[in-house]
């Protein structure tokens, strides 16, 4: 049996719409952990065949972000003394968003510093620092420091980090950041690359307001249709622009297709979505047999795939 693998990565626009500026790290910080990580792997197996889908809005911000642009959290790397009460507790409540054993516990001065943070204990501006460092080294993916002997040094030391430690911290983030679409540009043709709608939205909602099933709900604004079909087509724009070919496929956002969805994204020359069992299901009125849910079916010229809910959640 031939199993297709699609891997989804997206985040949420965390731009403010006012000011322009980064809210949120988390482009950022999956950007050196699992995104870098999901093509060195497939560096290390060539003979590995899969599809990476990228929502545009996630793109826009790794783009960004190899461009320079900063964040909320990255302006938050200044010396502690430069900091304000707020900028302090910030640095505190937040820098321990991190897995506690995959990330936290396989630094032992993490770990402390996590352990006097839950006793509320004073932070000295040494152990600021090292926080500011160690939780930023926490996320760069385990072969992305395999492969960098800077990297290996900065986990190496531990503690008693300095300015200049975090500073190489930041540089090294950079750095990765440049190179992630290029990375996956250079996986293709083996790895295929397939797009979301650009902001990630529940196109059939926008097409057809009726079909969220909830008739009691006010009417929207008029014109959303309109919208569904910026997002479709900026979809496909921004694959092409990015990876170089215009992409084939889609995974609509959280698996949305209607008949309607469905024949917008096949108008603007998208050749197969995927969606899940649960769809093909309602669609046919019965539980689906396992052969009929391991073949592609055609709405039209659209080719649909369905995925194997359980093999999905597996963790």
């Amino acid at each position: 049996m031939t199993l297709s693998f699609l891997w989804h990565f997206h985040q949420p626009i965390y731009r403010d719409v006012r000011t322009r500026r980064m809210l949120m790290p988390w482009a950022r910080l999956h950007g050196i952990k699992d995104y870098t990580g999901m093509a060195l792997l497939l560096d290390e197996f060539p003979e590995i065949r899969c599809t990476a889908n990228f929502s545009p809005g996630l793109l826009l911000q790794l783009e960004a972000y190899a461009a320079g642009e900063t964040d909320s959290s990255l302006e938050l790397l200044r010396d502690p003394g430069d900091l304000s009460e707020d900028e302090r507790a910030r640095v505190l409540s937040t820098f321990f968003f991190a897995h506690p054993e995959n990330m936290i516990g396989t630094s032992p001065r993490y770990r402390e510093l996590l352990r006097r943070k839950e006793a509320r204990e004073r932070f000295a501006s040494q152990d600021v620092v090292d926080l500011q460092v160690l939780a930023n080294l926490a996320w760069f993916h385990p072969l992305a420091v395999a492969r960098d002997a800077e990297l290996q040094d900065l986990r190496a030391k531990g503690r008693g980090y300095g300015a200049a430690d975090r500073e190489r911290v930041v540089a090294k983030q950079r750095e990765l950041l440049r190179e992630v679409l290029p990375r996956w540009r250079r996986l293709q043709p083996r790895v295929e690359i397939s797009v979301s709608p650009f902001a990630h939205p529940i196109v059939p909602l926008l097409c057809d307001f009726r079909s969220s099933g909830f008739p009691r709900l006010p009417e929207p604004v008029p014109g959303l249709r309109d919208d569904a079909e910026v997002h479709v087509r900026r979809a496909a724009e921004w694959g092409e622009r990015v990876f170089g070919a215009r992409p084939a496929g889609m995974w609509p956002s959280e698996g949305s297709v209607s008949e309607e969805a469905c024949a917008l994204y096949a108008k603007h020359g998208f050749r197969w979505v995927a969606t899940d069992e649960q769809i093909l299901d309602a669609s046919l009125g019965r539980p689906v047999s396992k052969h009929e849910l391991y073949r592609p079916w055609k709405l039209g010229d659209l080719t649909i795939l369905f995925r194997d809910l359980e093999i999905s959640n597996l963790h």
